[in-house]
């Protein structure tokens, strides 16, 4: 008969071997999920631990993301100051993150062009340079723990795709079916909405039919182009419009279009026009929005929009970093990346030294941006090698990092970070970011924090 031991009960036989052959006691595992064995942290009474759940554009404010950082942090906190380790703390953090569908990660992560899920994440400790990563992975629960398994269980860094998931789910990783996730097969995953959508209120002045059209709808016309109309502001002599149309050939229309445009009333329809094409709206109460199409080659389509408010619904990529009564740090960084990206893209949060890095000579990052900017600058490295090499401080050079380097190019996005002191900085260069941090002085503080 074959037996199959399980990835902890392996490492607790392992455990069990050494500590006959040395004569050492072996302590019984944590209560909290996905601890590796060993002893409580008491070196030094200082520790700090940060969380983010990404970064944000507009004005929004996150009130359930951030409750929910403020309960990680509250945990987080209480086990810091038990003696609990850095690295399994970071790691527990990020999975609830991933499972709590509030983020694009794990269980809320975005589709991509084809509606597909695609999710990365890496974690790494500081005292011996330990990382893990994966990227395009689909069909595990939590990918910050399948990255814990290649840091544990492989002599390997990254693992990536089909064959990562297969191999992490043979060694214990939890599976899961594309069911799972929230936005899998999502609709209208070849279109992109821009960030900053701000709907005015229909007043009074606006009652009646024209009201109607206020809000956000979607749809697919002739059954073959995906179409997304947000009606920012109405009055009776027209609107602000945000046209989004997905790629079809057929129709000429070679990319995804998203355009803000103006339209004008003419009777009971509402007409949005640019030289690519024209698109005319008319209410049906009981049924939707009404909606053709006129492209420039003579090519016409038609069809029905929903009303769809919860294509407005954003995440965020999630992140954690801790230092320990060890004096270790780790970090840890996961997420489903941007919607409607290509197939297979990856970003910068499974690439050690761009979006994770950690290091008890200098500082634990995690990051959350534009993640093509962020690999080509190596971010998280390049506050670390600041901090090291450079002697500047972590506020230094976090800061120009993110506003000297970043920014100047293009990079949009933030970081948190720990430096080896327990100096905890959030800095970020976009309008936002939904972080929160705790200290063996401070108490949890969760906030979507905004530039002046």
């Amino acid at each position: 008969m074959q037996i199959h031991l399980s990835k902890h009960l392996c490492r607790l036989f392992s455990l069990l071997i050494l500590a006959i052959a040395t004569g050492f006691s072996v302590l019984p595992f944590s209560s909290d999920p996905a601890h590796a064995l060993g002893r409580l942290c008491k070196h030094q009474s200082n520790f700090a631990f940060a969380l983010h759940g990404g970064a944000v554009w507009g004005s929004a404010k996150h009130p359930d993301k951030e409750a929910f950082l403020l309960d990680q942090l509250v945990t987080g906190r209480e086990r810091l100051t038990r003696g609990d380790k850095a690295l399994n703390v970071v790691e527990d953090s990020v999975a609830a993150m991933e499972n709590s569908g509030l983020f694009n990660a794990g269980k809320g992560s975005v589709a991509n062009s084809i509606g597909e899920i695609e999710m990365d994440a890496s974690i790494m400790e500081g005292k011996h340079l330990r990382a893990g990563a994966v990227a395009s992975i689909q069909a595990v629960k939590n990918p910050v723990s399948a990255a814990r398994v290649v840091m544990d269980d492989t002599p390997h860094v990254m693992m990536v795709g089909e064959s990562a998931d297969d191999y992490l789910i043979n060694h214990g990783v939890h599976p899961v079916a594309p069911s799972y996730f929230l936005n899998s097969d999502q609709n209208f995953s070849d279109v992109s909405l821009p960030k900053d959508v701000q709907i005015i209120p229909a007043t009074v002045k606006t009652a009646g039919e024209i009201a109607q059209f206020s809000g956000v709808w979607g749809g697919v016309l002739g059954g073959r182009l995906n179409h997304i109309v947000i009606v920012e502001q109405i009055d009776r002599n027209g609107g602000q419009l945000i046209v989004a149309l997905g790629a079809n050939e057929g129709l000429g229309l070679s990319k995804p279009i998203t355009v803000r445009v103006r339209a004008k009333f003419l009777n009971e329809y509402l007409i949005a026009e640019t030289d690519d094409f024209r698109l005319s709206y008319h209410i049906q109460p009981s049924d939707g929005l009404e909606v053709r199409l006129s492209v420039s080659d003579g090519g016409r389509v038609s069809g029905l929009l929903k009303n769809r408010p919860s294509l407005l619904k954003s995440t965020g990529t999630v992140g954690a970093v801790a230092l320990d009564k060890c004096g270790d740090l780790a970090a840890a960084t996961s997420t489903g990346g941007f919607g409607a990206k290509l197939p297979g893209r990856v970003g910068d949060s499974p690439i050690i030294g761009a979006g994770t890095y950690a290091d008890n000579r200098s500082v634990a990052v995690s990051a959350t941006g534009h993640g093509e900017y962020f690999i080509r600058h190596a971010v998280a490295h390049e506050i670390a090698a600041r901090i090291r090499h450079g002697g500047e401080s972590l506020v230094q050079a976090a800061y120009r990092v993110i506003f000297k380097e970043l920014k100047p190019r293009g990079g949009e996005g933030g970081v948190i970070a720990i430096d080896k002191t327990g100096e905890v900085i959030m800095l970020f260069n976009t309008d936002g970011m939904v972080r929160g941090s705790t200290t063996d002085k401070l108490s949890p503080a969760a906030e979507t924090f905004y530039s002046d």
